[in-house]
This record gives C-alpha cells, structure tokens and sequence, in this order.
C-alpha cells in the first residue's frame, strides 16, 4: 500500500469505524486473499478490553501495516463484496489535498469516479502486465 493509499484510508476512520460493525466478513476475505493471516485474526480477537472500537483499531493498524503492495485493493474488494460499497467509493474518491479531505464526487463529478469493479479489472490488468514483464 502506498502512502496516498494510506491517506484515503485514515482519512475516512471515522466513516469506517461507524460503518464496518462487524469485521469478521472483512477478515475473512483479506485472510483469503492472503492479505492477512490467521494471527492477525487472533490478535484482533485478542486486544484488551475487547471493544468494537479496539478491535476496529488493531485492524486499522494491521492493515496499513500490510507489506503486501494490493493490500488497499484487496480491500476495497472486501467492502465491495460484502455489501459496503458506499464506502468502497468513497476511498476511491477521496481527494488527497494537504490535511484536507475532499470528495472527488464534488470537485470533478460523476465521469472521473471509478467503481469497485473497474478498481478490479485496473488491477487485474496490472498482473497481467507483471507476469508479461516476467516471461
């Protein structure tokens, strides 16, 4: 995950932390994508005292801690399958500028918005060109 990628994440934890209730759905779905591992898991379910808003912390900590590069849309992904695609869109749509968030939605309109699925084929697009530059 890069830097920017990063910033539209903790610059949208508090819709995050109202929204993502139940992390196990998520959890699961990086856990198979080989994003997170089943210690990650146990240290969520771990984290003392057992709060919603601590377990959403400790994930919010592995996640950007994550050294694998599709990390951030792996995980836009995960919201987008399970039922979050709200907040799948506004990730992509947030604007990185200074310590100010922007929706791009508001600053350029509809057309320059990507969805959840065309972030999905952007990446499958760039393994293929991976494992061309491999061959």
């Amino acid at each position: 995950m890069n830097r920017e990628q990063r910033k539209r994440i903790t610059q949208n934890i508090t819709n995050l932390k109202e929204r993502l209730v139940d992390l196990d759905p998520i959890i699961d779905r990086l856990i198979e994508k080989d994003v997170f591992t089943l210690e990650h898991r146990e240290r969520i379910d771990h984290v003392s005292p057992a709060t919603p808003q601590k377990k959403f912390n400790e994930f919010i900590q592995l996640l950007l801690a994550s050294p694998e590069p599709n990390t951030y849309f792996v995980f836009l992904e995960a919201l987008t399958e399970e039922r979050h695609h709200y907040m799948a869109e506004r990730l992509q749509n947030t604007v990185i500028s200074g310590k100010r968030q922007t929706d791009r939605q508001t600053v350029t309109g509809l057309r320059d918005c990507k969805t959840p699925s065309s972030v999905v084929r952007e990446r499958e697009r760039e393994r293929e060109r991976e494992r061309e530059r491999e061959r």
